[in-house]
């Protein structure tokens, strides 16, 4: 079966979080229900690669129960690196970042969505859906009150 998030991706959110503390990228891949494999020894140079890598030897890339983890783990590095770029503007290389992992995701078939990264083409959520049917609604009611003034 197909990896479901490419190399390249992958590749990509490592480099980005060689910027963190090990303690940090502990952090995000734990709150993500991601494990550790101590044992695995990378060809990556580096304490925070290696760690990352670890991280990632744990996960089957064919399995939408383990990507579903790490796309939570991506939602929140972009949802923190979207905050940055919000704070600061004029910082032209965080942004142009933010959009480079944005772009390898929607290649790999994902795209953020208020805040989440769904698969592209996917339909909203029930909610939404039922929501905008509300409104929809409404407006209908209200242009047919004005259709009888």
């Amino acid at each position: 079966m197909a990896e479901l998030i490419s190399k390249a991706t992958r590749d990509a959110f490592r480099e980005h979080l060689v910027g963190a503390t090990p303690h940090e990228i502990d952090m995000a891949f734990e709150a993500a229900d991601l494990t550790c494999d101590t044992n695995y020894q990378p060809r990556v140079t580096g304490q925070r690669r290696v760690l990352v890598e670890q991280y990632y030897h744990r996960v089957n890339w064919s399995d939408t129960r383990d990507v579903q983890k790490v796309i939570r783990l991506f939602e929140d590095l972009l949802s923190e690196l979207g905050a940055s770029v919000d704070a600061r503007p004029e910082w032209t290389e965080g942004r142009e970042h933010l959009a480079k992992l944005q772009r390898l995701l929607l290649r790999d078939g994902y795209q953020l969505r208020d805040g989440r990264l769904v698969r592209a083409g996917a339909l909203p959520q029930l909610g939404v859906v039922i929501e905008v049917a509300a409104h929809l609604d409404a407006l209908r009611t209200q242009m047919r009150k004005a259709a009888e003034n």
